[in-house]
């Protein structure tokens, strides 16, 4: 599992995580809200927070007396393959606006627990549900405490606002907005501009020409973006690393 390979032994064996580790992953989350993530920098995520929560989850339930085998993380998640981190991923997959299907195709599971749930009396059934219930909502708190995803949100918020403030982001954020009016695109951040493109696409017809075109927009205006945010990349690297946020 990749958690094997990201934590450290103890964290493969129990349900336990030491302060390098937590420190790491920390650095991991925060870095992936400021400056989004490969899909796999985002899968390795989300596999340490979900093997952490499965075992959380069969730690839990078995003290409500009942069985659970926790589930591999790429039994729970399917990523969309969109990276924004790439020049490359953009012209593959644009924003993920158009190029991401509504509904993601599900892979069969072959999870246990549900042939031992099938066997359960409709009573049994009942309590397991309600068990399970509880337990994924503790899990959720749990997990989130253990990994410290709260401090990394924090962290994350405290940076976003001096990056905010920070001139050399400020004059870099102008130039990028230019550069996009010059090609057609009024907005004043990327993120403005995704939320426009998504609006748009939400009144189109799905399979229409409309809707094909707006594919091809979207993947132009992706490529488009990462072409004008040279600077603002270089300048919100630099002001990210000005509050000394990450953990060192």
């Amino acid at each position: 599992m990749i958690l094997c390979v990201v934590l450290s032994v103890s964290a493969c064996t129990d349900n336990t995580t030491d302060e390098g580790d937590v420190a790491s992953y920390q650095d991991r989350y925060f870095e992936q809200l400021i400056f989004g993530a490969s899909p796999d920098e985002l899968t390795q995520i989300l596999t340490i927070y979900e093997d952490h929560r499965q075992r959380s989850i069969a730690e839990c339930m078995r003290d409500d007396g009942f069985e659970y085998t926790p589930l591999q993380a790429d039994q729970v998640f399917q990523p969309t393959g969109v990276d924004l981190t790439s020049r490359t991923g953009r012209a593959e997959m644009g924003f993920g606006i158009s190029t991401v299907p509504d509904i993601l195709p599900v892979a069969e599971v072959d999870d246990p627990n549900i042939s031992r749930y099938e066997g359960l009396d409709e009573a049994t059934q009942a309590a397991y549900d309600v068990s399970l219930s509880d337990c994924e909502a503790t899990s959720d708190n749990t997990v989130e405490a253990e990994l410290g995803i709260p401090e990394a949100v924090a962290r994350a918020q405290q940076a976003q606002l001096a990056i905010a403030n920070d001139p050399a982001v400020v004059r870099a954020q102008h130039v990028w907005s230019s550069c996009m009016a010059e090609i057609g695109y009024d907005a004043p951040t990327e993120t403005d501009l995704i939320t426009t493109l998504g609006l748009e696409f939400g009144q189109l017809e799905r399979g229409s020409v409309e809707a094909d075109r707006f594919r091809q927009r979207e993947l132009e205006a992706a490529v488009a973006s990462w072409d004008c945010g040279d600077e603002l990349r270089t300048a919100l690297q630099a002001a990210v690393a000005a509050t000394n946020a990450p953990n060192t």
